[in-house]
This record gives C-alpha cells, sequence and structure tokens, in this order.
C-alpha cells in the first residue's frame, strides 16, 4: 500500500487521503472519495486492516466530519 501511487487522484478530486496518528506516529491511512463523502479504504503499515478500536475512533471522526459512512471492511 502505497499512498504516492494516490496523487493524481487527489489532484483530481477523485480522492482524499487522511493520516490517523498514535502518539504522532502515522498508525493508518484513510481513503475518502469527496463525492460520495464515503470512507472507501483503510489500511495501515504492511497494508494490515484496522483494529477494533482503531475502527471505533475512525467511526467517531466519520460523524463528527459528517461523512456518509464507511464503504469498506
Amino acid at each position: 500500500h502505497c499512498v504516492a501511487s494516490y496523487g493524481m487522484k487527489c489532484l483530481t478530486g477523485e480522492s482524499a487521503i487522511v493520516r490517523l496518528l498514535k502518539n504522532e506516529t502515522p498508525a493508518l491511512t484513510i481513503e475518502v472519495q469527496p463525492i460520495s463523502r464515503l470512507v472507501i479504504q483503510i489500511r495501515g503499515k504492511h497494508n494490515r486492516r484496522p483494529e477494533q478500536h482503531e475502527m471505533e475512533v475512525i467511526k467517531e471522526w466519520v460523524k463528527t466530519k459528517g461523512l456518509n459512512g464507511i464503504s469498506e471492511q
């Protein structure tokens, strides 16, 4: 999972990339599709999937940002 490969999608507005930090260290990378306002991908180092406690944080973040939900998982 290399977020750098999403650069063009971000430039064209197809995607937005957000980082979840834990103790100021990147823990997860989150891809949001701006048009649908959905989280469409969540990955950590070595493409790992988020742990349950991380998903709880992401779900709260989705609510506070007024996004439409999480389509992946």
